[in-house]
């Protein structure tokens, strides 16, 4: 199929539909997806250190994101809550914010919205982690999470007039997840499951989404500038490679500063961009492991001392202020991947056939670099275009850095003027430089210009 001229930027609320007329058999593995990392603690629903994002469920969708990261806990004698960490969020689709925010109405906002016509062809991709219970095999004898969510899933998928999704997630394998092409899912809410299934049986698996519990093992896990996941297969003997991740987002991480520095941080996003773009990629080499890709983007705290704490109401490198400095090296970053001609002299896609792949990205929202605005509307030109950016590798072509035989990459990001912030270095002619302008913090929004899809 022809493609056609796009005037005018894809439109990020129904991209995934334009994808699906144009290629509807490219896998979801293969996809660059925008997505937002502990999509529900909004600004005013949480205290300062557990506040990740400015926009609602609804305007994330309408920006392009499809991954939403949800995390709960059980709530009462059937019900299941939103959390972050050890705090409930607050319902903000409330007025004024009040209560808990329950997974019931987070599920009915996001069926609301894919019920509307014009968004009858997207998927969205929802991670659910269980938050009562931090390690596998911790949970005790009367354990009903799964049981809870199933059922107030299908309480709203019998509401939907429209779409429905239960069905879908209870007759797909791990196997079906990972060759599930586009043209399959649209218009399909589906799970990626981080909570223990007590209803499989002996033998052959019941289905109920991707099956991910072994994220639960937080101490091979938890904290990790890349790893591994593999599932159980449909047989409940073998288990299968369905996710790749990179999740370094706390001081906790004891590398060469001692503290989790943004250079840090960066060369672990940089290393599994070279490696979801590789593996998913047509033309450029055989894929070492054929699972989807995660780049978690966030950073929980940067502390500067053993003094600092984390119940102080102080943004000073929360979420929000780390985004506002991790954002614009992240945009710069792939703005240079996008460029028909890249200013970063190594970057290459010598036998790609078809657009490069990023995998799965996700954001937490950013601030003026002065953090003084604490508006979704006035911060929106900081965070947004990001997500346009991913959505773009879909449709036009890219380059990526190289890597030689011993494993070292052609970029780097190395800690500059006071900490934390970083620099892009690029090594040509047998020496590092810095590439000009591609360090943060910045103030200024992203910018991209027409699109030819």
């Amino acid at each position: 199929m022809s493609v056609p001229l796009i005037d005018h930027l894809v439109d990020p609320s129904n991209w995934m539909s334009l994808l699906a007329r144009i290629n509807p058999n490219v896998q979801l593995k293969d996809l660059s997806i925008p997505g937002t990392h502990d999509s529900c603690s909004r600004l005013d629903a949480c205290k300062p250190i557990s506040t990740t994002q400015y926009a609602t469920l609804e305007q994330q969708l309408d920006a392009g994101v499809r991954f939403l990261d949800v995390r709960i806990k059980t709530d009462g004698p059937q019900g299941v809550k939103v959390v972050h960490g050890i705090e409930d969020v607050g319902d903000y689709y409330a007025q004024p914010t009040s209560g808990r925010l329950s997974f019931k109405t987070v599920l009915t906002r996001i069926y609301d919205w894919m019920n509307k016509p014009e968004h009858r062809d997207e998927c969205v991709i929802m991670k659910v982690v269980d938050c009562d219970h931090t390690n596998l095999d911790t949970e005790p004898a009367d354990y009903d999470t799964h049981t809870r969510i199933h059922d107030i899933w299908k309480s709203v998928d019998d509401a939907s007039h429209e779409r429905k999704s239960l069905d879908f997630n209870t007759r797909h394998t791990a196997e079906d997840f990972l060759r599930m092409t586009l043209g399959q899912a649209k218009g399909k809410l589906l799970l990626w499951r981080v909570f223990k299934d007590p209803e499989v049986p002996h033998g052959k698996r019941k289905a109920f989404g991707l099956d991910l519990y072994q994220l639960k093992d937080e101490a091979r896990f938890d904290n990790n500038p890349y790893f591994g996941i593999t599932s159980p297969a449909s047989d409940g003997r073998k288990r299968v490679s369905t996710l790749h991740a990179q999740s370094l987002y706390t001081w906790k991480y004891s590398g060469p500063h001692k503290t989790l520095t943004y250079a840090d941080k960066m060369n672990a996003v940089r290393h599994l961009l070279y490696d979801a773009w590789h593996d998913h990629t047509g033309g450029v080499g055989t894929r070492r492991f054929d699972s989807y890709r995660v780049n978690e983007l966030n950073i929980a705290a940067i502390y500067q001392s053993s003094s600092d704490r984390q119940d102080v109401d102080s943004q000073r490198y929360y979420p929000i202020t780390n985004a506002t400095h991790i954002n614009p090296l992240v945009g710069a970053l792939l703005d240079q991947l996008l460029a028909p001609e890249p200013t970063l002299p190594t970057l290459s896609n010598s036998k790609a056939q078809g657009h490069g792949s990023v995998g799965i990205m996700l954001f937490d929202w950013a601030e003026d670099s002065a953090g003084t605005r604490r508006d979704f509307e006035q911060t929106r030109l900081f965070t947004e275009p990001l997500y346009k950016k991913v959505i773009l590798f879909n449709f036009k072509p890219s380059k990526m850095f190289t890597r030689d035989n011993q494993g070292v990459d052609s970029i780097r990001y190395q800690s500059i003027g006071d900490p934390p912030y970083a620099a892009l270095q690029y090594h040509d002619g047998g020496s590092w430089h810095t590439l000009e302008g591609a360090s943060g913090p910045s103030s200024l929004p992203f910018e991209i210009g027409r699109v030819i899809a």
